[in-house]
């Protein structure tokens, strides 16, 4: 679904029959009525939107599997995020700019990590790659300036451009 594909269908309330591993594009559901008075969006398996007013800790439901692109984008004020086991995909800037993120838990069977997934994460200073990752893709960690302890499995088998550029793990490993 792509970017602003039912933004200002003020009547909207759900769809059905939507495949749970559907890709779901940024404002796809803005100014819609699905989720209205929550703080984080959800359209069946997939977390499509968060509110800019989300703090602290936060906690995805069980049984959602991805997390659509830029769904958490310039949250600044989360710390730390939990996902579920059920947890497969996290989309393309989802994280982006969330600055005070210190913290995040990803299953293990996760299996898609999107570009710029952590672009920006200041604060982020620890990360275990899940073994279901077989790409870490551009500039998903950039600028995670404090990011000096990174977990990557052996089932890695390709690392792309730019994707831990300007973080403390880069700098650590060009200066020893």
């Amino acid at each position: 679904i792509e970017q602003n594909a039912f933004m200002d269908c003020i009547n909207l309330t759900q769809i059905e029959n939507m495949s749970e591993w559907i890709t779901i594009g940024k404002d796809a559901f803005k100014n819609t009525q699905i989720n209205k008075n929550e703080q984080l969006h959800y359209l069946n398996h997939v977390l499509i939107k968060a509110e800019s007013t989300c703090s602290g800790k936060i906690v995805v439901k069980d049984g959602i599997h991805a997390i659509s692109d830029n769904a958490f984008e310039n949250c600044k004020d989360i710390t730390e995020v939990v996902l579920p086991q059920s947890m497969r995909k996290i989309g393309a800037c989802v994280f982006q700019n969330c600055t005070n993120l210190e913290h995040i838990q990803m299953p293990d069977e996760m299996d898609f990590l999107g570009e710029n997934a952590f672009y920006g994460c200041a604060k982020l200073n620890n990360v275990v790659i899940p073994k279901g990752i077989q790409f870490i893709r551009q500039r998903t960690f950039e600028n995670c300036e404090n990011l000096s302890n990174i977990q990557i499995p052996h089932g890695i088998s390709r690392i792309y451009y730019n994707a831990f550029n300007r973080t403390a793990f880069i700098k650590q490993f060009y200066e020893s």
